[in-house]
């Protein structure tokens, strides 16, 4: 009885083709790699808005507790882990790990459209002031043009930057002034819900892309910026770290810093970081502020200062500004020597 003879399989082949499915399922990507590639964040959170506004009859007609409504309804989606939210703010994480903040919910129903039809102007490079206008777009340019006639009389010279030219870079190179005065929207971001290490983040004129992660790819791994959603449009903002990171100890020599926005002075994350590196003081508001009254008080705090009126009188003066910020519980605050004027 003839028996067919079985071939061994040689010990090299073996070998070969143990490292070859050993390279490849080292080079195949993983579970993580392969979600985060393929969520969608910005389309998610715009279709979760669109959705969210159906449910009202008119967009200005909503419950008290619209914002509650809108995270439950962000919490349903398959892709998102993790929602909170501090003050206005919404905190969102994906389950990649991937996180965003809403920065400014009160503007679910507008859809912006970054404009580029606007012009950079520039006075002296060696200004004494700069003025960031981020979104001027969208708020104008009114108080920003009383506020350089304001310190023109000063005999302070000025800088202004507009919409998307007030980008990252921008931010991390240019803030060394002795006055900063910057227009823009802001939020509170949970950066970690098991240490509850959270911080105010402030919005660029520049818009987060699917390619920012790897564009800022130090400031993204290093939590230097977030993206910021205001609307429907996605924008980076920085935080507190990016200060800490770009600017030396004395960076701020006695700089007055003013933040026209909400929420940016909610803690003393991002007013002790410019005040660290030696920043005279810090002013903003404590919660919520509608532009109106934004820009009004950003008009006659300099008009006072202009007038020899120390900041802490001034934030006293002002208080919440106006109806609606006083029932958003709002008010103009300081952080740092509150005697600061113009001398």
């Amino acid at each position: 009885m003839n028996t067919a003879s079985k071939k061994s399989v040689p010990i090299h082949t073996i070998l070969i083709i143990a490292i070859t499915i050993l390279l490849l399922l080292s080079h195949s990507p993983s579970l993580a790699e392969y979600t985060k590639n393929t969520i969608d964040y910005q389309q998610i959170i715009s279709t979760s808005i669109t959705a969210f506004e159906k449910t009202f009859i008119h967009p200005k007609l909503r419950p008290i507790n619209y914002l509650n409504l809108f995270t439950q309804r962000l919490r349903a989606h398959p892709d998102i882990k993790h929602t909170t939210i501090i003050q206005n703010s919404i905190t969102v994480e994906f389950t990649d790990g991937y996180t965003l903040v809403i920065l400014d919910p009160s503007l679910l129903e507008n859809s912006h459209i970054l404009s580029n039809q606007c012009d950079n102007q520039k006075t002296n490079p060696s200004a004494n002031a700069l003025l960031l206008n981020p979104f001027a777009w969208v708020y104008g340019t009114r108080q920003c043009r009383i506020i350089k006639r304001i310190l023109s009389s000063n005999d302070i010279s000025t800088i202004y930057v507009e919409n998307e030219k007030v980008d990252l870079r921008f931010i991390e190179n240019n803030l060394s002034s002795e006055i900063i005065y910057m227009n823009t929207h802001a939020g509170y971001w949970e950066i970690n819900k098991s240490t509850r290490n959270n911080s105010v983040v402030i919005a660029t004129g520049e818009l987060w892309t699917n390619t920012t992660p790897s564009k800022y790819h130090f400031e993204y791994t290093n939590n230097l910026i977030v993206e910021g959603v205001v609307g429907k449009t996605s924008y980076i903002a920085f935080t507190p770290a990016l200060i800490e990171q770009y600017y030396n100890e004395s960076a701020f020599n006695e700089s007055f810093i003013y933040m026209a926005t909400c929420h940016a002075l909610y803690d003393e994350s991002m007013a002790s970081v410019f005040l660290d590196k030696d920043a005279r003081v810090y002013v903003s508001w404590t919660q919520d502020t509608v532009f109106w009254t934004n820009n009004l008080a950003s008009i006659w705090t300099f008009r006072l200062l202009d007038l020899g009126l120390p900041i802490k009188n001034i934030c006293d003066l002002i208080g919440s500004g106006g109806f609606y910020n006083w029932l958003f519980d709002s008010e103009l605050a300081y952080s740092g020597d509150g005697e600061y004027t113009f001398s």
